[in-house]
This record gives structure tokens, C-alpha cells and sequence, in this order.
């Protein structure tokens, strides 16, 4: 889900809470569980008539080094507090 919104694809995600946490308004969502729900959300996510702007969670992409530089960074300053 966030490689896809940081290129700027369009998403349609199940309504649960960890994918609202990190989508938040980015993102379209439908019923878990519910075809027809899944089904409208497509539709309404591929009219033109309700088309927005895509996914907005864009920012600084890390190389999977920096990622880990920033990762230990924080373990680091969690074990010693």
C-alpha cells in the first residue's frame, strides 16, 4: 500500500483500522467482507465524475540502508531511556 501510494497509484482498501491509520483521506475504502461494497467502490474510484487526485502520501523515499540506519537510530534510543 505505500509503495503504491508514493508512486501515486489510486487506492481501494478494506475499511479496517491500520489501513485508515496509514492511508487516512488517501485512500477509498469499502466493508470488509462485503462484495457489493467492494464493487461500488471500484466503480466510484473509476468514474470520472468522482475521480480526485491520487494517493497523497508522498515523500522522501529511504534506500533500504538509510531505512535501517533510521531503524537502529531508534532502537537504540528506546533501550537506552
Amino acid at each position: 500500500m505505500v509503495e503504491a501510494a508514493r508512486l501515486g497509484a489510486r487506492l481501494l482498501m478494506s475499511d479496517i483500522p491500520v489501513f485508515r491509520e496509514i492511508a487516512g483521506d488517501s485512500a477509498n475504502y469499502f466493508a470488509p467482507g462485503d462484495p457489493q461494497a467492494l464493487a461500488m467502490a471500484l466503480g466510484a474510484m473509476c468514474s470520472d465524475a468522482i475521480r480526485g487526485p491520487a494517493s497523497s502520501l508522498r515523500g522522501e523515499l529511504l534506500s533500504w540502508s538509510a531505512a535501517t540506519q533510521v531503524l537502529l537510530s531508534e532502537l537504540i534510543g528506546a533501550r537506552s531511556k
